[in-house]
């Protein structure tokens, strides 16, 4: 599990939401999502944001709705973008503080 510390809470639920923790997709769910990015030939990352939205929807605890993860600041969706990247064996991505 990964654990995200937003800037801001977000509501889910009814529920004000400050962190959440990521568990580790299946492969069923890599599957059916696909990857949340892209290795380029520079080695920079490309995240596919929309795909790290359907996963922090799908993984995260407590539960997060689609208009939770929209109503984040930039800066918190990219950690959680940041936070998926090492479930995906990716040693490239650097770790989450």
């Amino acid at each position: 599990m990964t654990t995200i510390t937003f800037s801001r809470s977000t509501t889910a639920f009814g529920e004000e939401v400050q962190e959440v923790e990521l568990r580790e997709p299946t492969g069923a769910e890599i599957r059916r999502i696909g990857l949340p990015f892209m290795s380029l030939p520079s080695g920079a990352i490309d995240f596919d944001m929309d795909r790290v939205a359907q996963y922090a929807v799908l993984l995260a605890k407590p539960a997060l709705t689609p208009m939770a993860v929209d109503k984040l600041g930039g800066g918190d969706l990219i950690r959680l973008a940041v936070g998926l990247a090492p479930f995906f064996g990716d040693s490239t991505i650097p770790p989450t503080s």
